[in-house]
Formats: structure tokens, C-alpha cells, sequence
């Protein structure tokens, strides 16, 4: 049993070590704009799946090697689209994502389009056949050890929330349940979201994906009010902790960060001190999973180590860093 000294140290390294973690953390997206049916819905849906992608690369910081947008017509945006929007790309990319998160990351899912069918077969349509709530909830398995986000902005979406939902999830979709089948708004004002500062509410320089759900329900609610429509889509949030989980969750870093990694990576020392940080990163998620099979003393200790080691990393890196400013 731990003494009040010893758990006042162990909470110290705790935030010593959290508030170094922040930024060593990697975002991997994934954009689907599916079937659009109609022509005004094809390129809603290629529009608002476009802007996104550009703004995660450009504003977000997220570099394009770890952006993956898939399009029901590729062929209109080639200089963004990485292929075609069909179940079997899907699971691809899923795939592939799997193979280049690492513990703590983030994976985020951004679906654009229509939805149809209920509870794990609740749809989303695509050309060729559509993909189903129960095979989103079989690619994300792999994830388990990442934080999720996963968008469905289709109409039909709200079943898509209990299938998906889960431990370290975020799950938003456009509807509240599979009965909310006219088309939903909600995709592009979401997207508009994230990609501008307007949605900021705490004007800390980034938007979370609490303040982009909030900002997006509110618009569309305004839209309708505007065009005199009765409400016929209720934007919903899950993540099991109330928003808190939503509201500390960002995709990418702050705006600046493109302009930041240039010099970071021209620095060979900083480079190898944050591949060895990652690689305690890695040690932590790998025994937080192997918790339940260790006794609890031994696992205290060795996190508390690891822990320590991380904290004296990120003050290693951050003693370098600022011995390089002018």
C-alpha cells in the first residue's frame, strides 16, 4: 500500500508526464464521402469531405501521410482523394490505420453521406455494397489501445452510437436514432467546425471535438429555424464520461504546428530524443494492458518508473528546445 508521500510523488511524475504527452501524440483520419445519390448530394458530400481534408493538413497540422480520404468520385478532386469510397476501401483503410497507430494516438473517422437501416445494420450507403454499424464496430477492434473518434454524419445515423460505443470513444452522429431518415445538415457545418476558429469557444487556440459538435448542433438548428422546417435531426454525442472525454480531444495540434516541425526535425538530437519518448510511450500503453494479469504492486512500480523515465524525457527534450531559440 502506497504511503501519502509516495502517492503525492506518483501523482506528480503522473502530471509531469501528461503534460509532455500532449504533443507526442499522432492523429490519423480517415474521410468517406459515400453514395450521394443525386447529383446536389454527390457534391455536397465531395465539398464538405474535401474542406476537412484540406483543413486538417493545413490547419490541424496533420500531415497528409496520415490523412486517408476516400470518394465516391475520386476522379473529381485527384489532387486529395487516395481512392474510392466502397465497403472493401473502407476496411483497407481501416487496416491500414491499425498498422501505423500506436498506443495513445488518435483515430478518427469522418463519414459523409446517406444512412439507412437499424440497430448493427443501421447503414452507411455506399456504391457497390454498404457497410453496416456491425463492420465499423469489427475494424475497430484493433484499436483498443488508441482514442477513437468516430463521426457519422449521415441521415439514419443515431443506432450507429450503442453499436460503436466504448471504452476511450467518442461516437457523433447527425441523427438520434435510425428513425431521422431525411437528409441531414449536420456533415457541413461540422466540418466548417474544424475548420475555422469560430468554434473555439474557450479561445485556446484549438477546437476540440466537443466544441465542434456544439457549434455544428447549433447551426443547424439555426438553419431550420431560418428556412421555417421543423427540426428533423437531433445531433447526438456519446463518450461515456459526459463530453469531458469530447472536450480534451483534437485532431492534430494547434495551428501553428506545421510551422513548428521544420526546425524540430532539422535538430538530429530532438529527433532521437522524441523516438525515445515514443518508445516509452509504447512501454506504458503495453503494460496498461497487461495490468489485469500482473499483481497490483508490481504494476504500480513499474509504472511508476516508466512514468518517471518519461517525465525526465520530455524535460530532456524541452531543455534542448529552448537552448535552440534565438
Amino acid at each position: 500500500m502506497r504511503t501519502r508521500g509516495q502517492a503525492a510523488r506518483f501523482a506528480g511524475i503522473v502530471l509531469l508526464t501528461l503534460a509532455g504527452r500532449a504533443a507526442a501524440q499522432d492523429t490519423h483520419l480517415l474521410i468517406v464521402a459515400g453514395l450521394g445519390g443525386e447529383p446536389q448530394y454527390a457534391e455536397s458530400f465531395r465539398a464538405w469531405s474535401s474542406s476537412l481534408q484540406a483543413a486538417a493538413e493545413k490547419r490541424m497540422g496533420i500531415p497528409r501521410s496520415r490523412i486517408t480520404y476516400l470518394s465516391e468520385s475520386p476522379e473529381k478532386d485527384p489532387a486529395q482523394a487516395d481512392g474510392r469510397a466502397t465497403r472493401d476501401g473502407i476496411e483497407k483503410a481501416f487496416a491500414q490505420a491499425a498498422a501505423l497507430c500506436r498506443p495513445g494516438d488518435t483515430f478518427a473517422v469522418v463519414l459523409f453521406g446517406h444512412g439507412s437501416g437499424a440497430g448493427e445494420e443501421a447503414r452507411f450507403n455506399l456504391p457497390g455494397p454498404d457497410a453496416s454499424a456491425r463492420d465499423f464496430a469489427g475494424w475497430l477492434v484493433p484499436f483498443a489501445l488508441q482514442r477513437v473518434v468516430f463521426v457519422n454524419t449521415a441521415s439514419a445515423s443515431g443506432d450507429f452510437q450503442k453499436v460503436l460505443a466504448g471504452k476511450n470513444r467518442v461516437i457523433l452522429t447527425a441523427t438520434k436514432s435510425s428513425q431521422e431518415r431525411n437528409e441531414a445538415v449536420f456533415g457541413r457545418y461540422f466540418a466548417e467546425a474544424l475548420s475555422s476558429d469560430a468554434a473555439d469557444a474557450d479561445k485556446n487556440g484549438q477546437v476540440s471535438i466537443l466544441e465542434a459538435f456544439e457549434a455544428a448542433r447549433a447551426q443547424v438548428a439555426t438553419e431550420y429555424q431560418r428556412e421555417r422546417r421543423l427540426l428533423t435531426e437531433h445531433a447526438t454525442l456519446e463518450d461515456g464520461e459526459g463530453g469531458a472525454l469530447a472536450r480534451s480531444t483534437f485532431l492534430g495540434g494547434r495551428a501553428s504546428a506545421p510551422a513548428e516541425r521544420p526546425a524540430e526535425a532539422a535538430d538530429p538530437v530532438v529527433a532521437a530524443l522524441e523516438q525515445e519518448r515514443r518508445g516509452l510511450e509504447d512501454k506504458i500503453e503495453a503494460l496498461k494492458a497487461a495490468k489485469g494479469s500482473l499483481p497490483t504492486d508490481r504494476y504500480e512500480a513499474e509504472l511508476e518508473q516508466l512514468l518517471l523515465n518519461l517525465a525526465m524525457k520530455n524535460e530532456e527534450i524541452r531543455k534542448r528546445r529552448e537552448g535552440r531559440k534565438p
